[in-house]
């Protein structure tokens, strides 16, 4: 699956496996939630920690933690910054409870958390099992 994301204007193509599909549809849906509320979907990050080879490890409102591996997005597209090493490790919580990084890049709360447990996005969002379709 093809997704066109668009970062300070400009817009960028990036392949999507079907997994990461269904992420990043639940991250759209957060980003068009939380413009609502400003509150992005049920899951809030609390602490981020850069780790190694492009990971974070992540602790949530509620309690869970874990750790999820970024390395597939490092130098692709608005991720292209994080060929610097040290860009990446500039990893922030968000007011949201989303993870920022400077110059505009941030990542849902929803799909980390959904990546970190593993959970299929109708397990944590009910009204998706019969809302979403694919295209």
């Amino acid at each position: 699956m093809g997704l066109t994301v668009t970062k300070n204007g400009l817009r960028q193509r990036v392949r999507l496996k079907a997994e990461e599909a269904k992420i990043a549809i639940v991250t759209l849906w957060c980003y068009v939630v939380s413009e609502l509320p400003r509150r992005c979907g049920m899951h809030r990050i609390t602490q981020v920690e850069a780790l190694d080879r492009y990971r974070v490890a992540l602790s949530f409102a509620d309690g869970t933690r874990g750790v999820v591996d970024l390395s597939r997005l490092a130098g692709r597209g608005v991720f292209k910054g994080w060929q610097d090493y040290t860009e990446f490790q500039k990893v922030n919580v968000g007011e949201t409870g989303e993870l920022v990084w400077p110059g505009g890049v941030d990542l849902c709360a929803d799909a980390l958390y959904l990546r970190m447990t593993g959970k299929e996005p109708e397990q944590e969002f009910p009204t998706l099992q019969h809302e979403l379709s694919y295209a």
